[in-house]
């Protein structure tokens, strides 16, 4: 439900250009954060709109994230609907396979019920919500998230009414004055925010308050233009206060490709991370050479075959070969490796592997000539042969469609299944 400032649903009061960045990308900046820093697997988008957040946590095949499932929950089927499509995988998803599974559920279903399925989930996020909640839904919103759901970390942001000040066409603090957008049901101020300490204390929650986005010259004692509470689960270990469940709509179930294939023994990890650490290392002059173990784990590669960080580490940790430094962060190498004289065999291979297809193609060209070579006197013949033709028989050729269709036959795309997988069209919409 968060408004995506430069789409035509985006309200016009707020002057997005003051803030840098922009003020939608500091709160997603700031959520994928938090939610980093938690180690959180699994995420609920509460109110989600049309995916804008929730397509942003989805995880790059490059990034060291651990999200492996996402829901998306809204009452509005027409913003699900774009949700969908905002969350499906791209063209590099399928060509750059994930190191772990990764499931993205769309649900259309209120805020002020619950669903068992999302029972079992790491955080909840409700960004820009709240404050478009009726009131007796918004009555709800504690009961269903810190009681039922009970997740380890709640983040809600919601608009902070005192810094519309800095908004002259909102004209806060006159009896004209008017909220950011029109479906707001209202604004809280910093005081109003922090009631919310009561139901955190009411379902064992901590709460903690902070902001994102501030203007060069704005008034520190007014705060941020987005308010943002952090509710932290004070007991894992203690049952949900509510368990009454009425199923949403499940809308849409998207998986994500990933790595799947056996697992390798310790042996063949450490053999393929020999293989890229021969490149890494380099020509290095000192002895012994030190890598970034951050370099070695970007290698799509590496995480696939390893999984986690923490396995890589045991794996080069029970090696001779390699020394970690205190930290995890860097590793020495103390092992040789020739890298130009097997790349130079490889390259010479290669060379007489490409001058033995050119040599049997032109033998293969030589015989065809041979075949096909026609005498002069052939030629001659035919050329009297065509010179005795009739002229006027000659212009009854008609090389028209219907004759070019006696030897071509139409290439039917629905009978041939190579011809549609070339001519699907796999770019993300």
């Amino acid at each position: 439900m968060e408004y995506n400032p430069g789409s035509p649903e985006s309200p016009s009061e707020i002057p997005q250009g003051r803030f840098n960045p922009a003020l939608w990308r500091q709160r997603r900046a700031f959520i994928t954060e938090l939610l980093k820093q938690h180690k959180v697997t699994s995420v609920i988008d509460f109110g989600c709109g049309e995916g804008t957040v929730l397509s942003f946590l989805i995880p790059s095949t490059n990034d060291d994230a651990v999200i492996t499932r996402l829901a998306g929950v809204d009452v509005s089927l027409d913003s699900l609907k774009q949700a969908i499509e905002a969350c499906k995988p791209w063209p590099q998803d399928k060509e750059e396979l994930r190191e772990a599974p990764l499931s993205i559920e769309i649900y259309q279903g209120s805020v002020d019920r619950a669903d068992r399925r999302l029972a079992d989930f790491d955080s909840l996020i409700c960004a820009e919500v709240v404050e478009h909640l009726h009131p007796p839904v918004l009555a709800k919103f504690y009961e269903i998230v810190l009681g039922t759901y009970k997740p380890r970390v709640v983040v809600v942001t919601t608009p902070n009414v005192e810094f519309n000040v800095y908004f002259p066409q909102l004209k806060y603090g006159t009896p004209e004055a008017e909220l950011r957008n029109d479906d707001h049901k209202f604004e809280w101020t910093r005081s109003e925010f922090e009631e919310c300490r009561a139901g955190a204390t009411e379902y064992n929650y901590s709460v903690t308050f902070t902001g994102v986005g501030t203007l060069k010259y704005s008034c520190p004692e007014l705060g941020h233009c987005t308010q943002v509470a952090i509710f932290t689960d004070l007991d894992r270990s203690s049952a949900p206060r509510h368990d009454v469940f009425e199923e949403y709509t499940l809308l849409e179930r998207i998986v994500f490709p990933h790595y799947d294939a056996p697992e390798l023994s310790l042996g063949e990890i450490l053999e393929q991370v020999h293989f890229y650490m021969k490149y890494l290392v380099g020509d290095a002059s000192e002895r012994p050479r030190t890598v970034e173990v951050r370099d070695l784990w970007n290698i799509l590669r590496i995480r696939q075959i390893n999984k986690t960080k923490k396995r890589l580490m045991e794996v080069m940790g029970g090696c001779a070969d390699f020394e970690v430094e205190e930290g995890g962060e860097r590793v020495k190498v103390l092992r040789e490796y020739e890298i130009e004289s097997e790349w130079g065999e490889e390259n010479e291979e290669e060379e007489e592997e490409e001058e033995e297809e050119e040599e049997e193609e032109e033998v293969g060209e030589e015989e065809e000539t041979k075949e096909w070579d026609q005498s002069k006197e052939d030629g001659q013949d035919w050329m009297l042969q065509w010179k005795e033709c009739d002229i006027e028989e000659a212009k009854g050729w008609d090389w028209n469609k219907e004759d070019d269709q006696d030897w071509t036959v139409e290439w039917d795309i629905d009978q041939d299944g190579w011809g549609q997988t070339t001519v699907k069209d796999w770019s993300h919409p």
